[in-house]
């Protein structure tokens, strides 16, 4: 069953992208809708009859050269199982919600189909998210992750002639593509080290490595290479950039794609465990992009950049946890964090976008307000992600600031091991809980700041997007209360008796500071910009990380770029043109004449031929 899902969502692909002229745009979407509800089905029947047992499956050779042997495999666990219920849940999710966001897209001229292709996107990229989650070896891994960049940069750059959106684009791809370069050298060397690329036997061999510096220099490769992904401190910056995606896409590249490098920390923990100086980093990696993050988001106008930012938050405390060392602890922990933060994400994220489309596709939201009684459904369900964000610990840091849980356990292990960290969690939990009600309250409360002819021109978003938050949010909420009575059991840490309480405390002054500026005394945040403008201009700009990377890097390979289309491509440009010239008059009407009629036929052989391959093997692997 688990090979059907895996593939699922590349078949709906394949049928909506190429197709689509005969099954027409809403076929195709449905198609690709389809296949994703399919895809989510499944993992949920096989989660609910999943016995815990590890179990591996063989699909093909992959490469295969002296000690080498890469094969396409599935392992399923635990951790891979969690990971591919919550992918496939927000895929579909994401899919439903872009049939009625992109029912009209103003970027597009009219007539124009676009929809299939992106509806094809959003299932590729699917496949190749739970290609990453389901590997059974380092190579399978790096696959899934280039080609989640590879659908991350596509779904980014969309609209491509919108120059933000292929600025953003680029930056994403070049960022990962460095954090890959780093991933790629530290598998080489633990190849070289452990004589294998499979998990088993890496994981069987390295605790002899323990200590050993080279061990302690792949695995710090390796790192480099999950904080690209997870967009942490100084990589950061391509994740609000990101968010220029459409709302679909937008919330499963904040959701998925930036928790690939949080899910690769997790898997390899045991190899991290072996490196215990690159956990220590870890934490304060964490710790650092949760309040570089949390500052910067409580000073954003723009509404998405502002959910790229709060995940960050989220992902920075995630890492934290990876690096505190809880031992058999963290799977219980991540394995309620993980797909909560995939969870409440995708949520905010489609709830910003029903908003910002009702809203003309204004960004910036100081100018909107009073939007509760236009979108009630969109106001409830973020309402309600600010809630459990708020009365459980953000990003579910705290599940046990309410009942002992894993919360007291991650902000005591903090607290004893690194106590100025456990200073730096709370502060980071208290900004990024006012940067997210901050966001519902500018929304949602007050009187409308909007132009009357854009608040009188709202109309109800289409059922399918409203029904899709109240999804959502019920899921959210059976979780939560399934989670906490599940992990009250956990063992908590010795300390202080006001430990368990200050968490949440920093919960609470987040959401009391964000009502004092925003309901209460809604004046202050301009009195405040204005009393301090050049730390309110640095909190918005990010603390100008976005410009140091792009004179760092972006800038060189522009000018590499134009360099080498001024010297080469102008240099080939007119012997190019001229043999062309000879050669197409020549050529096209012999080639139209003989072969016209057949290229069709033989394009459409070789994609039906693919399917049927494809769905041969599905099916052949689902009844081995």
């Amino acid at each position: 069953m688990e090979t059907i899902i895996l593939f699922a969502p590349l078949v709906g692909a394949l049928i909506a992208g190429l197709t689509w002229r005969a099954i027409s745009d809403a076929g195709a979407q449905w198609v690709a809708t389809g296949f994703a509800l399919f895809a989510a089905a499944l993992a949920w029947v096989l989660w609910f009859n999943f016995d815990g047992d590890l179990r591996q499956g063989y699909l093909m050779d992959w490469l295969r050269s002296g000690t080498v042997d890469a094969a396409i495999a599935l392992r399923l666990d635990a951790v891979s199982m969690q990971m591919m219920v919550a992918i496939t849940s927000a895929s579909a999710l994401a899919h439903l919600f872009a049939l009625g966001f992109m029912d009209r897209d103003k970027s597009f001229d009219e007539g124009l189909s676009f929809r299939p292709r992106f509806f094809a996107y959003l299932s590729l990229f699917t496949f190749a998210a739970l290609l990453l989650v389901v590997s059974d070896g380092l190579l399978q891994m790096l696959l899934g992750l280039q080609l989640s960049a590879v659908m991350a940069y596509l779904l980014i750059s969309f609209r491509t002639h919108f120059k933000n959106a292929n600025l953003a684009a680029i930056r994403t791809f070049v960022i990962n593509m460095l954090g890959h370069g780093a991933l790629i050298l530290g598998i080489a060397g633990l190849y070289l080290l452990t004589d294998s690329l499979q998990f088993d036997d890496i994981f069987d061999a390295v605790p002899e490595l323990a200590g050993d510096p080279a061990l302690t220099l792949c695995v710090a490769l390796v790192l480099l290479g999950a904080m690209a992904a997870s967009a942490q401190i100084l990589f950061h910056v391509w994740l609000p950039a990101a968010m220029e995606a459409p709302a679909p896409a937008a919330a499963l590249l904040s959701a998925v794609f930036a928790a690939s490098g949080a899910f690769i920390a997790w898997r390899l923990e045991p190899v991290f465990i072996e490196a215990r100086v690159v956990q220590d980093v870890m934490v304060w990696i964490g710790m650092a992009t949760a309040l570089l993050a949390g500052l910067a988001g409580a000073a954003q106008s723009d509404i998405k950049r502002t959910m790229g930012f709060i995940a960050i938050v989220q992902l920075g405390l995630i890492f934290t946890i990876l690096g505190l060392g809880l031992g058999d602890g963290v799977h219980q922990v991540m394995q309620v964090q993980i797909p909560l933060f995939m969870g409440l994400q995708v949520l905010l994220v489609l709830g910003v976008g029903a908003v910002t489309r009702s809203m003309d596709d204004s960004r910036d939201m100081t100018g909107f307000g009073g939007l509760r009684a236009k979108l009630p459904v969109v106001a409830m369900a973020m309402m309600l992600a600010g809630v459990v964000a708020t009365g459980v610990g953000f990003a579910q840091a705290g599940l046990g600031m309410i009942l002992p849980g894993p919360g007291n356990v991650v902000f005591a292990s903090a607290y004893l091991l690194h106590p100025v960290v456990f200073g730096g969690l709370c502060v980071a939990v208290a900004l990024g809980i006012f940067a997210l009600w901050r966001v519902i309250f500018l929304c949602f409360t007050g009187p409308s700041r909007a132009p009357s002819d854009v608040i009188d021109g709202i109309a109800a978003n289409p059922r399918v997007m409203n029904a899709v938050l109240a999804v959502l949010s019920v899921l959210i909420v059976g979780v939560v209360l399934w989670q906490i009575a599940r992990m009250s059991a956990m063992p908590g840490l010795a300390g202080p008796a006001w430990l368990a309480s200050l968490p949440f405390a920093s919960a609470v002054a987040g959401f009391v500071l964000a009502v004092w500026f925003y309901v209460l005394q809604p004046g202050l945040p301009k009195a405040f910009a204005q009393a301090v403008p050049a730390l309110h201009r640095l909190l918005g700009d990010g603390f100008h990380l976005d410009r140091a990377f792009g004179a760092i890097f972006t800038a060189p390979l522009r000018s590499l770029g134009s360099l080498f289309g001024e010297t080469v491509d102008n240099r080939l440009d007119a012997p190019m043109e001229a043999l062309g010239a000879r050669l197409e008059p020549r050529y096209s009407e012999i080639l139209d004449r003989r072969f016209g009629p057949v290229h069709l036929c033989c394009a459409a052989a070789i994609f039906f031929g693919l399917v049927a391959v494809i769905t041969w093997s599905v099916l052949a692997a689902g009844g081995a």
